[in-house]
């Protein structure tokens, strides 16, 4: 699935970008054309026009980049519709077998990766990431737990399958699992954003493994991110997740499936105020679907 970019779009964002250079270069030429010609009260009518024009410049390029992305939320509201759509009919009964909700995650992960990449302005990818307990493994006494991929969207499901081989994901080896893990509970718990990873110095991540090293961290400030930033081979920079837990878990249901995942190449590629609550609300209604393929693994 493609993002698309028509041409008014692009003339839009082409104009966001020369509007501000054009119009400075505009208040330049005019100040240097009549300074010298102008008597001193001219001369103090323009530096009070060039005031005027400098401070609504500047407000039309904030509201731009505050409203733009509102604006790109509305429109990416079909593509959400349809996240819940296909969230409810893997819930449903028609829907019992593994192959049939593996394909409506696929579907999820397709339409919310679009989705965000529109909202985003940048590409964006999606995963649903699901948990495994390995009996050979014990830690305080439990089967350590590993997360292992169970769908991505179509863009980006090649990634990392080349060096993949016998590398296992350890919960408590990635900080963003286990950061969402452990504050499951919490209020506005069990989600994470990041959207400077390269600058989070403690960061850990068994990821770094499969796209051939961690990066080069040099405790220099300034030198420091720039390093890291030249040296961060993962294939995203920014990331959001969420759990798939029960939005109103009882005793009854409270079960761990795995996390819901989207990331970026770009750094600052999401908003904290809107995506997480978006996706908290979206692993919400994933639950049902991803519990009940818990159930028919368990049974095959």
């Amino acid at each position: 699935m493609q993002i698309e970019f028509s041409m008014a779009r692009f003339l839009k964002i082409l104009g966001i970008f020369l509007a501000p250079p054009a119009s400075a270069i505009g208040i330049y030429l005019a100040f240097e054309k009549y300074w010298a010609l102008g008597s001193q009260d001219a001369k103090v009518g323009l530096l009070i026009l060039g005031f005027y024009s400098g401070f609504f410049l500047i407000c039309a390029i904030v509201q731009e980049f505050r409203y733009s992305r509102k604006t790109r939320f509305a429109e990416s509201q079909h593509l959400i519709h349809k996240v819940f759509e296909k969230c409810l009919e893997g819930a449903s009964q028609q829907i019992n077998s593994e192959k049939e909700i593996n394909q409506c995650s696929k579907l999820i992960c397709n339409y919310l990766a679009h989705a965000f990449s529109l909202i985003a302005g940048i590409r964006c990818s999606v995963c649903i990431k699901v948990l495994d307990s390995n009996p050979a493994e014990i830690v305080d006494g439990r089967a350590r737990i590993s997360v292992s991929t169970l769908c991505r969207d179509e863009a980006s499901e090649d990634r990392g399958k080349s060096g993949s081989g016998g590398i296992v994901h350890w919960l408590d080896q990635n900080a963003d699992f286990l950061d969402m893990f452990e504050t499951i509970n919490k209020p506005k718990g069990g989600t994470y954003f990041a959207n400077n990873l390269p600058g989070k110095y403690n960061y850990i991540n068994t990821s770094f493994d499969m796209y051939g090293r961690k990066p080069t961290d040099i405790p220099i400030p300034f030198i420091r991110s720039v390093i890291r930033n030249f040296t961060w081979d993962l294939p995203y920079k920014s990331t959001i997740g969420a759990v798939i837990y029960p939005s109103e878990p009882s005793p009854s249901v409270d079960k761990l499936v795995g996390f819901i995942c989207v990331d970026s190449r770009s750094l600052r590629a999401f908003s904290r105020r809107y995506d997480i609550e978006l996706l908290r609300s979206i692993s919400g209604t994933l639950y049902p679907m991803m519990y009940k393929w818990t159930e028919v693994i368990a049974n095959n």
